[in-house]
């Protein structure tokens, strides 16, 4: 038994571990959380019987893979020569700003404000390579940079205006990143007709704003002219405002708190984007301190995002600077589907592949990948408007992993990896002490954004982006129209195991379990269809359109979903969540009276049911109980227990619509079910508990001889 490859998470609702070979999250307890903390020590003294189980399902394995060529590298070729999708003029160096933390301030390496200008000719040339070799893209980008764009704004609407009799059988984007001080009607009008995105750097107040951003002219204050363009653009064009003109703030000095309440609370902001950035310190020549404080405000503004996407706060009371942010933490949802396995060897992380889905042409004619790189790096430059991109350095750029291999395969967040070209060369090539520099700050944010993603998780934000568990809804909707305008009311058996999963009384939330359930079974390699409780109030709902009130129809309607779903999609196993409770009436709320248990009951006799309780001091007697009732009523057999960790509450009231619960402890849980002799009882989000409720599912299910095989 090697030491697994994973990273501990510890958040203060819960324990967790990322396998990196899994590519999952996954909850553990304590007991297992320090055991397996104490192998990555190198301590082997750990409970194996618990170990062995995990690895039985694939987890904690101690592989690792070698780091491989950027999968993308024999793809250069095509990609240059078809597959361009952007291109960013940098149509002069000019600017009438003088911002003190300006990349051209003087304060960066080789970068400075020049009176260099894009030549027409070499606009034309830049738009014509991308229009020639952009040709299985169907949409393009043409972008905007500067200096200051639009002190060259003939050049910019010349572009524009070549690029539409240009362009055939593609959709063109326009965009612009400027300081908006030169904005004229006749400019506004000229990019509201050809609808180009705006983005307007505006760092919040006059005072702030003011402080760093000055006219180059005489060293006043830029805010006046700036918000007085931009409440322009907002009364004379309000449609295109709100979808096209996005803000840009770079967040320095101190009073973060007046940036973000000017952003939250000026009506003129509410409907646009706005990207917060720090200053950066690629390429500078002296560090550009953050103050404490603004790291601090930011994370607590991210908190309290994260409290208005649990549903905690009302939005108004959020941050907008903080959006990007929040939507970074369900970014790792993305990361998480991207792959089941560590193959045997891969590539981290990182930046893009450079120039093809941003390039740069800078106002002297070189080809950099975005305009994050220094037009003075000559480690950077992929090419020349005259000899086109060089696809030798690209691909010598895009492979990185060369430089840090040996710390890249041992790293558990290289798949998570952000660091990109800009920064990391030094005078003559890239820099492998650079890059990693910079690898305990990936660690540590990406650690932090897992954290997050678990806590939100757990209380129930959805983050989850990929492919629904139960199918695709459209057809689901569709299918659902098609059977409840049939009149055919004959049973059908249903050919694959049908596993019921319920409460006994309602509001003790299976959905957690039933998802756990449905993620070992997959991982098993069988394939599983939940049928939900919004699916079956979704049946009884269109039956009740089209034909009224009829309990023949409900149960009649179910069966023949069940029986579609499952010979259309080739299901091994289906799991029917059960709305509602199995008793009659509990603590004054009606429960359901157990009415759905019946009807599924005759639609989908079960081959196996487990039941969740409410935590109790049960004892065998009481669980025999349950499973008496359950068989008397609904001549249905209870095989498994969950015992969950809310005990139901009985301080109700004539006002109390639902069910109430206290939170239980889970060595209370734990207790209880170790004293109940019958094995069948698991304790709630028990990880251990639940692969062996599985493997028991699995072996009961599988002798009916219906079940389909393991993959695995």
């Amino acid at each position: 038994m090697g030491i697994p490859f994973i990273h501990l998470i510890d958040t203060p609702i819960g324990n967790y571990a990322y396998d990196v070979n899994k590519n999952q999250i996954i909850e553990i307890d304590i007991d297992m959380y320090n055991a397996l903390k104490n192998m990555l020590n190198g301590d082997m003294n750990v409970d194996e019987d618990k170990v062995l189980l995990w690895q039985s399902y694939g987890y904690f394995s101690s592989n690792h893979s070698n780091i491989s060529k950027h999968p993308d590298t024999d793809y250069i070729e095509y990609y240059v020569k078809s597959h361009l999708s952007a291109l960013t003029l940098q149509v002069t160096q000019q600017c009438n700003f003088r911002c003190e933390y300006c990349i051209y301030s003087g304060n960066y390496m080789d970068r400075n404000h020049s009176s260099l200008i894009m030549t027409k000719e070499m606009a034309k040339s830049g738009i014509d390579y991308l229009l020639s070799h952009s040709m299985d893209n169907n949409n393009i980008y043409l972008g905007f940079y500067g200096g200051e764009p639009l002190c060259e704004f003939d050049l910019i609407k010349w572009s524009i205006d070549y690029t539409n009799k240009k362009v055939e059988n593609k959709k063109v984007y326009y965009n612009i990143t400027t300081n908006a001080s030169l904005l004229t009607e006749d400019m506004i009008n000229y990019f509201v007709s050809n609808n180009v995105m705006m983005l307007i750097s505006l760092d919040g107040p006059k005072d702030i704003h003011d402080a760093k951003r000055k006219f180059a002219s005489d060293g006043s204050g830029t805010f006046d002219t700036v918000i007085d363009n931009i409440r322009f653009i907002h009364d004379k064009y309000p449609k295109y405002y709100e979808e096209n003109v996005g803000f840009n703030v770079v967040l320095h000095g101190n009073k973060y708190n007046d940036i973000k309440n000017f952003f939250k609370n000026n009506q003129l902001f509410c409907n646009n984007s706005i990207i917060s950035t720090f200053i950066t310190d690629n390429y500078c020549l002296k560090d550009n301190e953050i103050e404490d404080i603004v790291i601090a405000e930011k994370k607590y503004d991210l908190f309290m995002k994260m409290l208005y996407g649990s549903k905690g706060i009302d939005e108004k009371n959020s941050s907008r600077l903080i959006d990007s942010e929040f939507y970074k933490i369900g970014s790792i949802e993305e990361y998480l589907n991207e792959r089941a396995c560590l193959p045997d060897s891969f590539h981290r992380g990182g930046g893009c592949v450079p120039g093809v889905h941003k390039l740069f042409l800078s106002a002297s004619g070189k080809f950099y990948p975005c305009e994050r790189v220094s037009e003075a790096s000559d480690v950077c430059c992929i090419g020349d408007i005259d000899k086109g991109l060089d696809e030798a350095k690209i691909q010598q750029l895009l492979n990185l992993e060369r430089y840090t291999s040996e710390e890249c395969k041992k790293c558990w967040a290289a798949s998570f990896c952000t660091i990109c070209l800009a920064g990391l060369e030094n005078e003559e090539q890239i820099s492998s002490e650079k890059i990693l520099e910079r690898c305990d700050a990936v660690r540590s944010s990406t650690e932090l954004w897992m954290k997050n993603y678990c806590v939100l998780k757990k209380i129930g934000v959805n983050l989850d982006n990929s492919k629904d568990k139960y199918g695709d809804l459209s057809r689901t909707n569709n299918l659902m129209e098609a059977i409840a305008n049939d009149d055919d009311y004959k049973l059908y058996n249903i050919d694959v195991p049908v596993c019921f999963i319920g409460e006994s009384v309602e509001g003790l939330n299976i959905s957690s379990d039933l998802t756990y359930i449905f993620d070992l079974l997959t991982l098993k390699g069988y394939k599983v269809k939940i049928i939900n409780c919004e699916i079956l109030h979704e049946i009884v709902k269109k039956i009740k359109e089209k034909n009224g009130f009829s309990k023949c129809e409900y149960v009649s309607a179910i069966n023949h979903y069940i029986k579609v779903i499952c010979d259309m999609d080739d299901i091994d196993v289906v799991l029917i969540n059960i709305p509602g409770g199995i008793e009659r009436s509990l603590n004054g709320v009606n429960n359901m009276y157990g009415i759905w248990y019946y009807i599924m009951s005759i639609a989908a006799t079960p081959d196996c049911t487990i039941l969740k309780l409410p935590f109790d001091e049960y004892n065998n007697s009481d669980i025999e109980l349950y499973r008496d009732m359950a068989k008397q009523k609904f001549s249905i057999d209870i095989d498994f227990f969950i015992i969950g960790k809310s005990k139901l509450c009985f301080d109700y009231t004539e006002t109390d619509k639902e069910n109430n619960f206290l939170s239980i402890d889970d060595t209370k849980v734990k207790s209880i079910i170790e004293s109940i002799s019958i094995d069948c009882c698991y304790c709630e989000k028990d990880n251990l508990g639940m692969m062996k409720l599985t493997d028991e599912l699995i072996k009961l299910l599988e002798s009916f001889g219906n079940m389909g095989g393991m993959l695995l």
